[in-house]
């Protein structure tokens, strides 16, 4: 998130904290991950600078992208 949130956020992309090694919308509260609530709301609108700078002192946040606008193919080979 640290690298790489803002810049896609100035993109366009809607940007959510994932957790770490997992593949779900995640928060980081009083020492430990847990499920980010109501994180479809994000599909909806856009990123705030002030959630990316928040979300980049997260320990291990990864990217996710709310695909309200956009759509994926998620190919593990």
């Amino acid at each position: 998130m640290e690298h790489y949130g803002e810049e896609l956020c100035r993109a366009g992309y809607r940007v959510l904290p994932v957790v770490p090694h997992e593949k779900r919308p995640g928060a980081y509260r009083s020492g430990k991950w847990t499920g980010l609530p109501s994180w479809s709301d994000h599909c909806d609108r856009d990123t705030t600078p002030l959630e990316i700078d928040h979300w980049a002192g997260w320990p291990g946040c990864g990217i996710g992208l709310a695909c309200g606008n956009i759509c994926a193919v998620d190919i593990d080979v």
